[in-house]
């Protein structure tokens, strides 16, 4: 009888604000827990697109969906931090600048830019840094228990070169990636210009070395096809502009074109293939062997960190309560 009463008390209480509602654990890891705003905090700029593009009647089953994805992210958060503390891989205040000054070259972007727009996506500094560290904890623990275990022999990298190269069908004309460097405002700044060309420069020599093009595309390149890692597609001799059909002619597939200078800044090339009628030139292995390496350890470090965690999970107390 009490319990019953107790219930209709609570059935006959005024309806709280969300201010109001009182937090309350959402899952339990191990020995640390998840609530409830912890949840908000974490989705509430996905939460936020969901409201504003969600039809009404969809509204609920897509939040709750959501809410069960992030919190599963969440979990595995928590799972790969207690994993590093049993470890002691931690993540020292200059690793974590440094990462953070990563963050704003990478998205071309001042610290002020950037605060802006976490605000208005509602997250804090705090949550950013706190975010970022999970992320440098995630990434120490995979090199030390996954990445550093991977060895990737020539019979495979030769393997990946035939099916993605030689016997891959090749486009007529020339395939060109692209790095660039554009000043917006001051072109004519003589400091701004040299300290352009010098980072053109220095990217470029990691382009020689055998480091990912495409990959430093996305992070170094301020021209729009670094979305696309540099990939501007397939030119005709004639669709080329007269400096970049010199840079690309000066070089064979595989290779990486000398840095020309515009009004606006710097750029450089690296050819993929040329197709001339029946001719096919095709980039050679060795100029891409590193490039090749790199795609490859990204691919067996994704497949074995998935079965890292699900190990993981299987040996944690976890305890959904959504």
């Amino acid at each position: 009888m009490q319990i019953l009463i107790a219930v209709l008390f609570l059935l006959f209480l005024p309806h709280l604000s969300d201010a109001q509602v009182i937090d309350r654990v959402v899952a339990v890891v191990n020995d640390d827990v998840i609530t409830l705003s912890d949840l908000d905090e974490e989705g509430g700029p996905t939460f936020k697109k969901i409201r504003a593009i969600t039809p009404p009647d969809k509204l609920v089953e897509t939040l709750n969906e959501a809410r069960k994805q992030i919190l599963s992210l969440m979990i595995d958060k928590s799972l790969v931090a207690q994993r590093a503390e049993e470890l002691h891989i931690g993540v020292s205040e200059e690793e974590l600048e440094n990462a953070h000054q990563g963050t704003l070259k990478a998205n071309k972007i001042s610290e002020a830019e950037l605060f802006d727009k976490l605000q208005s996506s509602g997250r804090s500094e705090k949550e950013y840094r706190e975010s970022l560290r999970i992320q440098l904890l995630h990434n120490k623990l995979i090199r030390t228990q996954i990445s550093s275990k991977i060895v990737i022999t020539d019979e495979n990298i030769e393997e990946y070169y035939n099916n993605n190269y030689k016997d891959k069908p090749v486009p007529e004309g020339y395939h060109v990636l692209q790095i660039g460097f554009i000043l917006e405002n001051n072109v004519k700044d003589p400091m701004l210009r040299a300290e352009l060309e010098g980072l053109a420069h220095k990217v470029r020599d990691m382009a020689v070395e055998g480091r990912n093009f495409k990959t430093l595309a996305r992070t170094f390149s301020r021209m729009p096809s670094a979305a696309d890692g540099g990939d501007l597609g397939v030119f005709q001799k004639d669709e080329m502009a007269g400096p970049m059909r010199e840079a690309i002619f000066s070089i064979g597939p595989g290779g990486i074109s000398p840095i020309i200078e515009t009004a606006s800044g710097f750029q450089f090339f690296k050819l993929l293939s040329i197709k001339d009628g029946t001719q096919i030139k095709q980039v050679p292995l060795d100029s891409i062997r590193g490039e090749i390496e790199e795609i490859l350890i990204q691919e067996e470090t994704e497949t074995k960190y998935k079965d890292w965690l699900k190990e993981i999970r299987q040996t944690a107390y976890i305890q959904e309560m959504l």
